[in-house]
């Protein structure tokens, strides 16, 4: 989930219309954690600059096996040559259809660029961010937060009076 006011979906859109390349966000992750994303090939001698050009995908892989550090996290924008690129593709890592082999299929024969993802961002597939943005987006509200503010006060400060766990009680 992007928390960012559709900033990156705008630079996304604004690239694949001044190029007329496909465009996808990008974002660091650790090495241990590539393995859980398409991961991007960066054209050599690529600059560190707001759009890189891709020379490939590879969806899920081993951290050693990676061409980069760069996760594609879930924000796309295609030209229609996607469409052909995908026709014809069989199962890919998991056994499935995987869009990263026809991302890969794109940059390989009609270009796609990435554009590195800035903003807040929560991972939704991994528990922690889950919780976070949970978290995060209800103290943001101004019909939730306060009084939402007020009970995680207690739950972490252990209950309006110290005694405990401001919380309910947990079934056994």
């Amino acid at each position: 989930m992007l928390v960012d006011g559709g900033a990156l979906l705008r630079r996304l859109v604004n690239s694949t219309l001044r190029t007329g390349r496909s465009t996808v966000d990008l974002q660091r992750v650790p090495p241990a954690s590539i393995g859980a994303y398409g991961c991007a090939a960066p054209a050599r001698g690529a600059a560190d600059d707001d759009v890189l050009p891709l020379v490939g995908l590879v969806e899920k892989p081993a951290p050693d096996q990676a061409p980069s550090d760069l996760a594609v996290i879930g924000r796309y924008v295609f030209t229609p040559a996607v469409v052909g690129h995908l026709d014809g593709l069989g199962p890919g890592a998991g056994g499935e259809i995987q869009l990263t082999d026809a991302m890969d299929r794109l940059a390989r024969a009609d270009g796609l660029d990435g554009i590195r993802c800035t903003g807040g961002r929560y991972d939704l597939g991994a528990k922690l961010d889950h919780l976070r943005a949970t978290v995060d987006l209800a103290l943001r509200r101004a019909d939730l937060g306060p009084a939402f503010a007020r009970y995680l006060a207690e739950v972490v400060g252990g209950g309006p009076d110290g005694s405990g766990s401001g919380g309910p009680p947990l079934a056994s």
